[in-house]
């Protein structure tokens, strides 16, 4: 199992993620947004919300802004990709369509204490060994976290901060 980073987020870091979350949910339904992968709109309204800590805890741990709602389709904290589970054993999910170049976190989430698994690039996760149908809507790469590399090499780009 590789290292493993506890984030425990505060009240209102937690309101603030859960908020967003629900932003996203209720303009996807004012967009008429598909669901994710074929899921269940019971299943989105949760995903919504789970994503969102998962984003707020890595913001948290990395320092970094987080606008909450964000942007759709754009990156989640800075210049990385966060997937987020309830399942303490889950694993960093890939979709074909994901691109190769980005970073993708990991993160399990349980009542706004996330553990911070790992990362990897999308292509290197795109390997027919992690491709499974575990959902019965098509397939897509499971990444294992004893596959990820340690949040603690995650190399951020320099920050110019100059106006």
């Amino acid at each position: 199992m590789p290292e493993t980073v506890t984030v425990t987020l505060d009240n209102s870091e937690y309101l603030h993620a859960l908020i967003a979350g629900s932003l996203r949910r209720a303009s996807a339904r004012e967009k008429g947004r598909k669901n994710y992968y074929g899921a269940q709109s019971a299943d989105s309204e949760l995903l919504d919300l789970i994503g969102s800590v998962g984003e707020c805890v890595v913001a948290k741990h990395l320092d970094r802004f987080w606008a909450g709602a964000g942007l759709f389709r754009g990156e989640d904290v800075g210049e990385y990709q966060v997937r987020t589970t309830t399942y303490d054993s889950g694993h960093l999910v890939l979709n074909k369509n994901d691109s190769d170049d980005k970073k993708y976190i990991l993160v399990c989430v349980n009542s706004g204490v996330g553990k911070i698994r790992g990362w990897m690039y999308a292509r290197d996760g795109k390997q027919e060994k992690y491709w499974k149908d575990m959902s019965g809507r098509g397939g897509a790469f499971y990444v294992p976290q004893s596959d990820l590399r340690p949040i603690s090499t995650l190399k951020s780009p320099s920050v110019d901060n100059e106006f």
